[in-house]
């Protein structure tokens, strides 16, 4: 049983195990104080019972127990999810490529990094729904921002206000298409190296090196940054 339902589990017991027995020795002995602590405990009861997804990994955090997701689990190093196949150990790292002001766009430099990478790897692009209060909280700050500009610049430089408005309306009308219902939206970039060998660090340090290596192309080819996930960040991007 994975550890989480194994927590999740035993927490459900003791807590709603405590409320029968406080309701009973309240019943049989008619005592208030067993009333009280019989309706402190089923209190307790739903409301682990509502937030347990974020009780079950601190617990299993602070108790030492591995965190498992879809088969795999974390590895010593903290950026490495690993699972056992038969007689080996399979490592697979995650990383997210980050746009720049430089991009570069070009389907055949695509292909110099399939030619270049001498191991199997996958790259997918995902559609988000982004945090809507940062995105109000960012385009509210511009719009203060280009209001302090228009103020400070002298009504004779026509040409600069005449910018500065454009740019004004543009983050109005960003704020008004929110209003309206409209939910923001980012791309993903997303590539993930796996690596298999006898031993877990191998496949580890392995899979850690392939995963560099397909970024430093990425960086390389199109100007893209990226960042290596690790923890439970890693595994709730796991698939099988």
């Amino acid at each position: 049983m994975d550890p989480i339902d194994l927590i999740e589990r035993n927490s459900a017991y003791l807590t709603y195990g405590l409320f029968a027995v406080t309701l009973l020795l309240s019943i049989v002995l008619l005592s208030p104080i067993a009333l009280a602590i019989s309706a402190v405990s089923l209190l307790a009861a739903i409301v682990y019972s509502r937030s347990s997804h974020i009780i079950n990994p601190i617990l299993a955090r602070r108790h030492g127990i591995v965190l498992v997701g879809q088969g795999y689990r974390l590895s010593e190093n903290p950026k490495v999810a690993m699972r056992n196949e038969g007689a080996l150990y399979k490592g697979v790292c995650v990383a997210h490529l980050l746009p720049s002001s430089r991009i570069t766009n070009s389907e055949e430099k695509f292909e110099e990094i399939v030619a270049k990478c001498r191991f199997p790897f996958e790259f997918s692009m995902q559609v988000v729904e982004n945090d809507l209060k940062g995105v109000l909280d960012a385009l509210e700050t511009r719009r203060r921002i280009k209001e302090i500009e228009i103020s400070r610049t002298r009504p004779s430089k026509s040409d600069e206000v005449s910018r500065l408005r454009r740019e004004l309306a543009i983050v109005e009308s960003e704020i008004s298409e929110i209003a309206k219902g409209k939910r923001p939206t980012g791309v993903v970039l997303k590539v993930r190296s796996g690596s298999c060998a006898p031993t877990e660090s191998a496949a580890a340090n392995s899979a850690l090196s392939q995963l560099e290596q397909l970024c430093g192309l990425f960086s390389a080819t199109y100007n893209l940054g990226h960042r290596v996930l690790s923890g439970e960040e890693l595994l709730s991007n796991m698939v099988n």
